[in-house]
């Protein structure tokens, strides 16, 4: 009997100890799922600025790109210094086996046109396998179509040359975009006014992928210039703002996108062409800011960029008097000019590699630009660039001429062997660096890449990333109060300009969605070639109802044309007596909004993309104003 007891005692405990861990096990269960629910709420709230990818279907992976194209995560950084010191390792041998002609054909990056035109009984191929060219850059005449583009990059990634050519093309996003049948990325004003920089690092790494899906390894961006000249000609909307300190916030995790995607950023133009009113593809702007200016404002981004490990740096054809007063004798009419940047030892050499330590390549800007090719013989202004400090002369017209010359002048003792040997190392160092060198380099077919590149478009979600990104910096100045522009009551809206291209978008773009969701009609009224007398005839208000009718004032880049800006603002102050309801788009440069304050509510888009244009119409039938902010004093 006590046996039985002391049995049955026996089980009773165990039974107990099982409960017991059970419920401990439960309750521990519970604390785990607790803690993974409070950290995805941190974790949400943390990211809560950032847009991720979009799927094209719910149940479908984001589409990866080509096998050979693989992208891993950004390593620690005693992995970044092993790779780092790979890289030189694997360089310093390929620099050995290579002779001086195939050195010097490392300092060059042609354009195919440029070639075809030197060679003109030649095929592209033949003609690039003579000149044996360390870089081909792409444009849009190249590549407006995938089974084009793929052909070529299949092409260059087979030329016979010592070492694999970088495929590079200018994929800013926004304005300068190359690719017509890719959805367009916002550009770099737009992507600033959302006041997300995660979304410049999502864009740099959107971009990436899609040059590793067409095959290409090199891209010119992101742009590193301040806008701070309202009437900058050529940088404007590629810019990411008007301060130092802005263009850095967005342009160094776009520098990081673009690294993830496994692509070498290259930052431009140095030292800055924010703050000039000519246009260096036409002649040679000069950037008047004082040393302190110049430190504060130019170059601190490009300092940010090469202390977060930059690989490149394009010079600007702009010449600073500040930082080099010397001068050059033009092949145009005789007279001096100051010294450009890209020929420049001053500010090539001793500032931008030694003062400010960057140990990457140093390109120069389209030596084919009016800049240089006014004022200087393209065969001497490629030698003055190399002595200068350039390691890649971009875009030399008659690169065979061009390379011919070099080899010369090595021969000759112009340029020593030395001053080669350095600028080919630092080529071999990033293409090594970003596993161009790689002797288990994997190349696909063309056939089975253009398969991989059609995929990878179909399913990237790069439209909608970019309606996303273009819904969050879509800017409204003005009274918000009068929201929404086109209400119900409006029967039909006539869209003013003097641009005949914004106008057009604007028109389609408002019929497009009016069909879907308003019963408002549109009518265009251009105000082009017309006279400040002839304004009021034109806009016939005296048929227009103030409750039935509205007036949209169109303008693209306005601020930069002085002959017609007169118009506009006669038509604004015409209508604004007229007490019509009224606003305005501004396609492309906020700067337009300095002429328009007489309109209530000014809309700004930063660009003409299919997102930018889709989103500030959608603004315009909206109660609520847009959420962006202009990054431009």
């Amino acid at each position: 009997m006590q046996q039985r007891q002391s049995n049955h005692s026996q089980k009773s405990n165990k039974k107990h100890n099982t409960n017991l861990k059970w419920l401990i096990a439960i309750i521990s269960a519970l604390i785990m799922i607790a803690g993974v629910l409070i950290y995805s709420s941190l974790k949400e709230l943390a990211n809560k600025d950032s847009v991720s990818p979009p799927m094209t279907n719910s149940s479908q992976e984001h589409a990866k790109p080509p096998e050979s194209s693989a992208v891993n995560q950004p390593p620690l950084q005693s992995e970044l210094e092993q790779k780092e010191e790979e890289a030189k390792a694997a360089a310093k041998s390929a620099l050995e086996q290579l002779s001086l002609e195939e050195k010097i054909g490392q300092l060059l990056f042609v354009d195919m046109s440029a070639v075809e035109v030197e060679h003109p009984t030649k095929t592209i191929k033949q003609a690039l396998d003579e000149i044996k060219p360390g870089g081909v850059i792409l444009f849009r005449s190249d590549a407006d179509t995938l089974d084009k583009t793929i052909a070529y990059t299949s092409m260059l990634s087979r030329l016979e040359t010592a070492v694999p050519a970088w495929i590079g093309v200018d994929q800013e996003g926004g304005v300068v975009s190359r690719f017509p049948f890719m959805s367009r990325m916002n550009g770099n004003m737009a992507i600033a006014a959302s006041n997300r920089p995660s979304l410049a690092s999502e864009t740099g790494k959107r971009i990436g992928l899609n040059l590793q899906a067409l095959g290409m390894n090199v891209n010119f961006a992101p742009v590193a210039d301040v806008n701070s000249n309202a009437r900058n000609p050529v940088i404007g909307i590629r810019s990411f703002g008007s301060s130092a300190d802005l263009v850095s916030r967005y342009m160094l995790p776009m520098i990081e996108g673009m690294h993830e995607a496994n692509i070498p950023a290259v930052v431009k133009h140095f030292p800055g062409h924010g703050d000039t009113n000519v246009d260096s593809h036409v002649n040679l702007p000069v950037l008047k800011h004082t040393k302190e200016q110049l430190e504060s404002i130019d170059l601190k981004p490009f300092q940010d960029a090469i202390d977060q490990g930059v690989d490149m740096v394009m010079s600007a054809h702009v010449a600073v008097p500040a930082l080099d007063s010397s001068t050059i004798q033009s092949r145009k009419d005789g007279k001096p000019i100051y010294t450009p940047a890209s020929l420049s030892k001053e500010l090539l050499t001793n500032l931008l590699r030694t003062s400010m330590d960057f140990q990457g390549v140093i390109i120069t800007d389209a030596m084919n630009m009016g800049a240089i090719e006014q004022h200087f013989g393209i065969e001497e202004a490629s030698e003055m660039a190399i002595n200068a400090g350039a390691d890649v002369l971009l875009m030399p017209a008659h690169p065979a001429r061009v390379k011919q010359h070099l080899i010369d002048a090595v021969l000759k003792g112009r340029l020593p062997q030395e001053r080669i040997d350095e600028s080919v190392l630092r080529v071999l160092t990033i293409k090594a660096k970003y596993g161009l060198l790689a002797e288990n380099r994997e190349m696909l077919e063309e056939e089975e890449q253009l398969k991989h590149a059609q995929e990878w478009i179909a399913s990237n979600g790069d439209l909608e990333f970019a309606l996303q990104v273009a819904r969050l910096s879509t800017t409204l100045e003005g009274d918000a109060s009068k929201l929404p522009f086109i209400h119900a009551k409006m029967k039909k809206l006539h869209i003013v300009g003097t641009d005949p291209y914004a106008i057009k978008l604007l028109n389609e773009a408002i019929q497009s969605y009016a069909s879907d969701n308003k019963a408002v009609v549109t009518e265009v009224i251009s105000l082009r070639a017309l006279s400040e007398d002839e304004v009021e005839n034109k806009l016939h208000l005296a048929t227009m109802d103030t409750d039935e009718d509205g007036i949209l004032f169109v303008t693209r880049d306005l601020q930069l044309k002085p002959q017609i800006q007169n118009v506009m603002t006669s038509a604004i102050a015409h209508v604004a007596n007229s007490g019509m309801n009224m606003a305005s788009v501004s396609i492309g440069s906020p700067y337009d909004t300095e002429l328009l304050e007489g309109v209530p509510l000014r809309f700004l888009s930063y660009g003409a993309t299919t997102a930018n244009i889709q989103t500030v119409v959608e603004a315009l039938f909206a109660s609520d104003p847009p959420p962006g902010r202009s990054p431009v004093e």
